[in-house]
């Protein structure tokens, strides 16, 4: 762990002299580089933004039912709660179906 030993002389007032060359240096390229840190940012939370929506999406597809009677695709607030369409159970034949009123 040789290499590394001049830092272990490095104190406070160094380290700010250091970093105020640095800053004189590198300063005018500063607005730029946080501008498009910025924008890497923003992409990042609307990229995020975008897969919860589309989780949700298909989340939401995964639990839809559609009616063997009436072909309607619904979301039932219960398990094995009748079409809203035509008031058929899930996993009753076709052929049990209610009449429409």
């Amino acid at each position: 762990m040789v290499p590394l030993a001049f830092l272990q002389n490095v104190g406070l007032p160094e380290l700010i002299i250091i970093l105020v060359i640095a800053l004189l240096i590198f300063g005018h390229k500063l607005p730029s580089v946080a501008r498009s840190l910025g924008s890497s940012v923003n992409e990042f939370k609307k990229g995020a933004k975008e897969g919860e929506l589309e989780a949700q999406k298909q989340e939401q597809a995964m639990s839809q039912i559609k009616c063997a009677y009436c072909g309607t695709t619904y979301l039932p607030a219960t398990v094995g709660a009748p079409c809203p369409g035509c008031g058929g159970k899930p996993g009753t034949p076709p052929a049990a179906a209610p009449e429409k009123k």
